[in-house]
């Protein structure tokens, strides 16, 4: 059993994402009208660039998380991750703060998208960090409860300081609200590499797959699709563990002659079923093929569709269902499973005692059953 997070771990992880917090929401909301007020990029261009930087961002996101999964080696590549985007945050930054708004439309596209990839790399490797050193669903909350906690706090202080910046000098103008956020900015930061320094690396394991080349397709199937092929989805999926595991249970199976004994058991509580059912005089049906047997008591599946009819036949069809409930809830109670009320599912390991003792508790319900 995996021991839960420090504190002080789950403390640093969520101190981590102040940068990328306060470089969300916020500067999308100072920046381009700073830009726009230099009058270098015309109001329609500025709009233009911003709207190609969200969408910039939504390629480049599962890209770098392709990135971070296949190009990450040592045991703690997050942090390597994060500091590498620190670094053009830390350098355009203060570029965009001091000279955002004199800057030409074909300087500064290059600049917004290689600032807003950096921002997402910081992202993306931080989210990266926090599964990976989460071993538990406990760990999961905490990290990135705490995580969402912190964004709150640092999004309340991004919009805060531009406001008391204006409070406090009431003639400062738009690039000097811009700078006092850009200040706190470049101080988080430091603050936030200290903190995930603090952090116990993670490698980044790879999960198993094949990847999605034509030629590996070709040989998989859905459960009900034929042919020579892998079946990866419904009853029949696997994966090479579980290959293993049913190869051997196969082994088992041919070793003890387990189909035949739980064909007999079927035989067996099925013949008991037939004797009850005569017994108490009740309008149930039983028979079985090999380990399964059916018990209708209800006859839910067996109701005739008659389409000029339907509205009765789906009031019976509904009422029979609630019946085939009860049943299943009778013998529930007296510690019988069934499924769905109607089926039982017999094995080797039900040896005539079991099959005995399971008669007995359906004979405590059958015998209260109320016959009208």
């Amino acid at each position: 059993m995996s021991h839960p997070l420090p504190r002080r771990t789950v403390t640093s992880y969520a101190i981590g994402i102040g940068p990328a917090a306060m470089l969300g929401l916020p500067f999308s909301v100072y920046l381009p009208p700073y830009v726009a007020a230099g009058g270098v990029v015309p109001v329609a261009l500025v709009g233009l660039i911003f709207a190609l930087s969200t969408l910039w961002d939504g390629i480049v996101d599962p890209l770098i998380g392709t990135m971070i999964d296949r190009k990450s080696k040592g045991d703690a590549p997050h942090r390597r991750w994060m500091r590498i985007a620190a670094l053009p945050i830390a350098v355009l930054l203060p570029l965009l703060a001091i000279g955002g708004d004199d800057i030409g439309f074909w300087l500064l596209l290059p600049l917004l998208l290689l600032f807003y990839s950096s921002h997402s790399l910081y992202d993306v490797a931080h989210l990266s960090w926090g599964a990976a050193l989460a071993q538990n669903p406990d760990d999961s909350v905490r990290l990135f409860g705490n995580r969402q906690f912190a964004e709150k706090i640092i999004l309340v202080l991004a919009f805060a300081l531009p406001a008391a910046a204006q409070g406090l000098m009431p003639d400062i103008d738009l690039q000097g609200r811009v700078l006092a956020y850009a200040s706190l900015v470049i101080i988080v930061l430091p603050v936030a590499l200290l903190a995930i320094a603090r952090l116990p690396g993670r490698p980044v394991v790879p999960e198993p797959g094949i990847g999605w080349k034509a030629e590996y397709l070709d040989g998989l199937a859905a459960c009900l699709q034929g042919g020579k092929k892998v079946k990866v989805g419904g009853s029949m999926a696997a994966n090479p563990l579980s290959c293993c595991a049913g190869y051997h249970t196969l082994l088992e199976i041919e070793r003890t002659n387990a189909c035949e004994k739980a064909g007999k058991a079927g035989d067996r509580i099925t013949k008991g079923l037939n004797q009850l059912i005569d017994r108490y005089e009740l309008p149930f049906v039983a028979f079985n093929q090999g380990s399964i047997c059916h018990l209708e008591a209800a006859g839910t599946l067996y109701v005739k569709i008659k389409l000029l009819k339907i509205k009765s036949v789906l009031a019976e069809i509904n009422e029979r269902k609630k019946l085939m409930e009860e049943y299943g809830a009778a013998y529930l109670a007296e510690g019988i499973v069934t499924l769905a009320g109607s089926r039982l599912y017999c094995s080797m390991a039900d040896t005539d005692e079991v099959i005995d003792d399971a008669l007995n508790r359906f004979e405590n319900v059958f015998k209260n059953v109320r016959k009208h």
